[in-house]
């Protein structure tokens, strides 16, 4: 609304201008050459201005919103032009927002979401059992996020808990392992076909990486950095499994990490 303010009054000031012209010259050649020039002036100014107001108000907006568009394909992290505005664009964006979040994309991280978890991870041990897999699944915990939130703002939380999300994400070593955003402090990895040797290796890649990022965490009672707490739980898939087993017992594991002391992992057969 303040861009539209100043364009008006720009618009204002030059429409002034041409009307002091205008008396200047009725001076020296009579009021109807006079009023005749300033109409052709003020038609003139009136078509650039206009044109001026609807490029910038309209096709810049439209053009900027269809770049990050694009952009969103290639990364899940890329925010939407035009999300806080308070305009026709502002609204359109928050549409597709609302859009892409109703997805299975987490429009924080770019990870995948819960909805995406639970659409599909039935789907998963169902498939897993009819050759007697081993399934597990982490349920991942940001250590003292109340805290970091408090001590370092929400925007740093943001930026952390991408940091967070790239991090489990590199720490998969398989094309069918995934990570996604369970709730807002909490992570979840879901690896098909892993024993728990191939569990323990993965949680001890994706500790690693978090302690190697090295985030700053002055509230922190266990490092002075960021670090996380792991539950996984591991199991020979069956086709009579509730799926939701997985992580009731991966939460246990966490809640045992989090009561020995944080900044590890716990593991546990699924009984």
């Amino acid at each position: 609304m303040k861009s539209i303010s100043r364009r008006l009054f720009l618009f204002s000031f030059l429409f002034f201008l041409l009307a002091s012209a205008a008396v200047a010259v009725a001076a020296y050649l009579g009021p109807p050459v006079a009023a005749a020039l300033a109409a052709v002036g003020a038609a003139a100014v009136c078509a650039a201005a206009l044109r001026e107001i609807i490029r910038r108000l309209i096709f810049v907006p439209i053009d900027m919103l269809k770049e990050s568009l694009t952009r969103l394909k290639e990364n899940k992290t890329e925010r939407i032009y035009g999300i806080d505005n308070d305009d026709e664009i502002g609204r359109l964006s928050n549409s597709l927002q609302d859009l892409f979040s109703q997805g299975h994309y987490d429009m924080l991280t770019g990870v995948f979401n819960r909805k995406f978890v639970e659409e599909t991870f039935p789907r998963t041990v169902s498939a897993m059992s009819r050759s007697k897999s081993k399934i597990s699944v982490f349920m991942i915990n940001v250590d003292f996020h109340k805290k970091y939130l408090e001590a370092y703002g929400q925007n740093l939380t943001d930026e952390c808990f991408k940091a967070v999300a790239a991090a489990l994400t590199r720490g998969m070593t398989r094309a069918d392992d995934c990570v996604a955003r369970y709730s807002g402090d909490e992570f979840v990895a879901i690896l098909p076909d892993t024993d728990e040797t191939g569990a323990r290796v993965v949680a001890d890649k994706i500790l690693a990486n978090i302690r190697g990022m090295n985030i700053e965490h002055k509230k922190s009672t266990v490092a002075d950095h960021v670090t996380m707490s792991v539950g996984i739980a591991t199991a020979t898939a069956q086709s009579d499994q509730k799926w939701d087993m997985y992580f009731k017992r991966a939460g246990e594991a966490l809640a045992r990490s989090k009561q020995n002391g944080r900044n590890q992992y716990t593991f546990l057969e699924l009984e």
